[in-house]
C-alpha cells in the first residue's frame, strides 16, 4: 500500500493536533474581548489558512509547533491578566515540546513575554519585578530539559551568541539557501593518458529562481548601512506580504497566490483592529501577538531566503495575528 498504518496513525495525529491549535485560536480571540461570532469566524479563517491546511496534511511537525505556539500565547494572556503558578506550569511544560521542535519561536516568544511581563502585568510593580525575576530564571530550563542542553544551552544560549549575527545572516540567505548545479565529481581513478583533459570541477553560476532561493536580491549587502538597511526592507516585505508574482520560478508556485490574495485583503483589517485594541488599552495584554508577530518576520527576513521555507516558519505569527480581525469588523462579528 502507499499509505502503512503507521504513516496513517501519524497524519491522524497531526490532524488532531491541528484541530485543537485552532480550538486555542478560538478561545484567544475570546480572551482578547470578541464575542462567540467572532471567535469562530476567526476560527474558521484559521482552518481554512492554506499553508496550514498544506503542511499539517503531512506527517510534519508544523502542526505541533503552532498548536504549542498558539498554546503559549493564551497562556501569556492569561498571565498578564492575572497571574497563577498552574498557568506557569502549564506555559513551562509547553515551552519544552516547542524549544525542540523549532527553537526560533521559543527564542521570540521568551523576548515576548517578559517584555509584557514587566511593562504590562497587571500587578504591583514590586511583586512584578520579583516574581518577573523568579519566572526568567525558571524559563531558560526548558531547552536544557528537551535534551538540547548540550546543543543549545540554558535560554538557547547557543543560537543567541553564535547565529544572532550579521555574518550567519550572510551565510543562510547568500550561500545555503541558494542552489547551485552539482559540481562534477573528480574521477578517483588515474586517467589512462596523461595527456588526458582534467575534468571540469567548476560549478555552474547561480540561476535565478534555482531550487532552494526564491530570489536572487534580498542579499545581506553589509558593505554599507544603507544597502542592509534597504535590503532587509525588501526583505521584512517578502516575508510579511510576499512571496511576489515576479519570485516565481516555476508554474506551480503561482499556487501561492490563493494565500497571499486575501492576506493582503485581510492585513490592513488586521492593523486597524491591533490600533483599536491600543486605543482601547495602551497597556493591553493584547498587544503581546503584534510583537510576537513581528519578532517572527524580523527573524524570518534577516535569515530566510526562500519563499516554502518562509510560509512554514510564519504560520504561528499569521495566526496570532487574525484575532484582530473581529475588533475591525464590529458589524461583521457582533451577535445581533
Amino acid at each position: 500500500a502507499a499509505v502503512t498504518p503507521a504513516m496513517v496513525v501519524g497524519q491522524l495525529f497531526l490532524v488532531w493536533t491541528a484541530a485543537l491549535a485552532i480550538l486555542v485560536l478560538y478561545f484567544i480571540t475570546l480572551e482578547l474581548g470578541a464575542s462567540r461570532r467572532g471567535a469562530f469566524f476567526v476560527a474558521l479563517l484559521g482552518s481554512v489558512y492554506p499553508s496550514f491546511l498544506f503542511f499539517t496534511s503531512y506527517v510534519l511537525k508544523d502542526g505541533l509547533v503552532i498548536f504549542f505556539a498558539l498554546l503559549s500565547l493564551l497562556l501569556l494572556l492569561k498571565l498578564l491578566k492575572r497571574f497563577s503558578w498552574t498557568l506557569y506550569l502549564l506555559l513551562f511544560l509547553a515551552a519544552i515540546p516547542l524549544v525542540n521542535l523549532r527553537s526560533e519561536v521559543y527564542d521570540v516568544f521568551a523576548i515576548t513575554f517578559f517584555v509584557f511581563w514587566f511593562g504590562f502585568a497587571k500587578m504591583e510593580m514590586k511583586r512584578r519585578v520579583l516574581l518577573g525575576i523568579a519566572l526568567v530564571l525558571l524559563y531558560g530550563l526548558p531547552p536544557v530539559i528537551a535534551m538540547k542542553g548540550t546543543q543549545y544551552g540554558y535560554y538557547d544560549y547557543s543560537t543567541f551568541v553564535h547565529d544572532l549575527n550579521i555574518k550567519k545572516a550572510a551565510s543562510l540567505k547568500e550561500g545555503e539557501y541558494l542552489a547551485v548545479a552539482p559540481q562534477a565529481k573528480i574521477s578517483e581513478t588515474k586517467p589512462e593518458s596523461k595527456t588526458a583533459e582534467p575534468e571540469n570541477t567548476k560549478a555552474e553560476p547561480i540561476v535565478r529562481g534555482a531550487r532552494g532561493s526564491t530570489v536572487e536580491d534580498l542579499k545581506v549587502r553589509t558593505d554599507n548601512s544603507f544597502s542592509f538597511i534597504w535590503n532587509q526592507a525588501k526583505a521584512f516585505a517578502f516575508v510579511v506580504i510576499g512571496p511576489f508574482p515576479w519570485q516565481f520560478s516555476l508554474p506551480r508556485h503561482t499556487a501561492t497566490l490563493v494565500e497571499t490574495v486575501p492576506w493582503l485583503v485581510m492585513l490592513p483589517f488586521i492593523l486597524r483592529g491591533i490600533w483599536v485594541k491600543f486605543r482601547e488599552d495602551r497597556r493591553s495584554p493584547a498587544l503581546a501577538f503584534a510583537l510576537f508577530a513581528l519578532g517572527m518576520f524580523i527573524m524570518l527576513a534577516l535569515f530566510i531566503n526562500n519563499f516554502g521555507i518562509t510560509m512554514r516558519i510564519r504560520m504561528p505569527a499569521v495566526l496570532a495575528l487574525l484575532p484582530f480581525l473581529p475588533f475591525a469588523l464590529p458589524r461583521l462579528t457582533s451577535q445581533k
